[in-house]
């Protein structure tokens, strides 16, 4: 039973086929093997896809399950991968698969349930790679921009509909303005930004 106010996450497989066959658990030695959780970024796609489990040998290396964690990404034979361990949603940590997973620096969390998050070798650029994909989906919200009715005590001029977007908790202020700026066809140098109280809904202080 878990503890009220736990995060828990549970994983769901589905059989492949609906057949006589039991597709269950393969043998598991609990001496020696750690279950780890697959998931595969897609840079084409800039998704990322559960895919399902492995059983790994805590004192051997992640390359020598190459061949298995291909086939359940459904990626052709001997397409080099790289690998990230997720400890957290926005924390990605690269792995090298020849480390022995038993080494004090090869994981973070040495446990079973470990999620192992690993993509193309040839599709992994600066600019879309999973590291990059979560850190954004993480920092992401969606906003909504308003001008500030009062107008500083002088009449409007200019009517400006709400902005309605995504923006990133890493932006800086500067990229924040140039993002209201470019919304309304304004430059950013004219922009003031102000906070609102939420109770009110009235503008308080100058950002």
């Amino acid at each position: 039973m878990a503890l009220e106010g736990d995060r828990n996450i549970v994983f769901l497989e589905t059989a492949q086929d609906s057949g006589n066959s039991l597709n269950g658990l393969p043998p598991y030695n609990e001496s020696n093997d750690m279950m780890f959780f697959l998931k595969y970024y897609d840079a084409d796609e800039k998704m990322t896809f559960f895919c399902g489990h492995i059983m790994i040998n805590y004192k051997s290396m992640i390359r020598n399950y190459l061949p298995q964690i291909l086939q359940k990404a459904r990626l052709p034979p001997g397409t080099e991968l790289k690998f990230y361990e997720e400890i957290a949603p926005d924390r990605m940590r690269p792995l090298c698969i020849d480390d022995m997973i038993s080494q004090d620096h090869a994981l973070v969390d040495l446990v079973d349930g470990t999620l192992l998050v690993f993509e193309r070798t040839d599709k992994s650029t600066t600019e879309n790679n999973a590291h990059l994909y979560y850190t954004t989906k993480y920092n992401a919200m969606q906003v909504e921009a308003l001008q500030n009715p009062e107008g500083f005590g002088t009449p409007l001029n200019e009517q400006f509909e709400p902005i309605l977007g995504e923006i990133s908790q890493t932006w800086t202020m500067g990229q924040l303005m140039q993002w209201i700026a470019n919304g309304i066809e304004c430059s950013a140098d004219h922009i003031l930004l102000w906070k609102v109280i939420c109770i009110t809904g009235r503008v308080s202080n100058k950002i």
